[in-house]
């Protein structure tokens, strides 16, 4: 009875230990979990272990629940990400940022992605989580629905996958750029004639 009580918890410790940690990186799905708790999402660079659809103060150790494109509500999605304190803390062609959990209007949030922040907010509530940075792709992969380099372009409206295939036909669901002499978001309004670059200062 006492050698199988043993047996058990040595193979919980060694499953424990052979799980990837958040933020690594991976090849398939089991690389990251062997019971299927972890994803690999294959979209990010060499590939990021991550879990899908988390909650506030759900994901494991010091990693953080991340909710991407919260604006509007019903096309967000939230994966647990690597918490980080500087650049040196994420791997290769990762950067650390922070999220927009302090910001409410589209002016606020606008004001922020052109600073260079993520399009995201962290959801968690423990203080030891909440408004904490992350690391997010340096690179946008332009086919999966994701901002995944965070800055606030999803897909085809970001400048870097202008030459690619997947985006030959250019998009009109886009942020309105207020300078750039295109109809970025389809409504027949182009830069300062489009309302949503009313407080745009090139418009002021």
């Amino acid at each position: 009875m006492r050698f199988g009580a043993l047996i058990v918890v040595f193979g919980t410790v060694f499953l424990a230990a052979c799980q990837a940690s958040i933020g690594d990186s991976c090849n398939n799905s089991s690389d990251c979990s062997i019971n299927a708790e972890r994803v690999c999402d294959t979209t990010q660079p060499n590939g990021y272990c991550t879990i899908q659809g988390c909650d506030p103060d759900t994901c494991p150790g010091k990693s953080l629940c991340v909710e991407w494109r919260f604006v509007p509500g019903r096309v967000s999605e939230r994966f647990c990400m690597d918490q980080c304190k500087s650049e040196g803390n994420c791997r290769n062609n990762y950067r650390c940022v922070g999220g927009l959990e302090d910001l409410q209007t589209a002016e606020e949030i606008l004001e922020a992605v052109e600073d260079g922040a993520a399009f995201a907010r962290v959801i968690d509530i423990q203080k030891d989580k909440a408004g904490r940075t992350f690391c997010a792709s340096k690179t946008e992969d332009c086919e999966n629905g994701r901002d995944d380099n965070a800055n606030g372009l999803v897909d085809c409206c970001d400048p870097v996958c202008v030459d690619e295939k997947a985006c030959e036909v250019p998009p009109t669901n886009c942020p309105e750029d207020c300078e750039n002499e295109l109809d970025d978001d389809g409504d027949g309004s182009v830069d300062c004639d489009d309302e949503d670059c009313a407080l745009d200062p090139v418009c002021l």
